[in-house]
């Protein structure tokens, strides 16, 4: 991580993303992944999402990544398909 890139929270030292407000903003901010949803930031895109309520009260990322992340698989899911009848 360079030293121009930390996370804007005070005491941070976790590597940051690129966080956008706004789709004209000239510099983004950079904030981790686990302060960026408290700032209304998606922790994945990083884009602003504050004030709609699937984000303000759902896992901490926007609509769109939280779709993704429900497509991938799962480590977890272990078993395929042709194992059950």
């Amino acid at each position: 991580m360079s030293e121009q890139h930390r996370c804007e929270v005070k005491g941070c030292k976790e590597e940051p993303i690129p966080c956008i407000r706004y789709a004209d903003d000239p510099e983004p901010s950079w904030i981790c992944p686990g302060h960026a949803s408290d700032l209304g930031f998606c922790s994945i895109c990083g884009l602003f999402w504050a004030g709609i309520e699937s984000f303000d009260f759902g896992p901490g990322c926007c609509e769109h990544c939280a779709a993704e992340v429900e497509e991938e698989p799962n480590e977890d899911d272990w078993y395929e398909a042709e194992d059950y009848p």
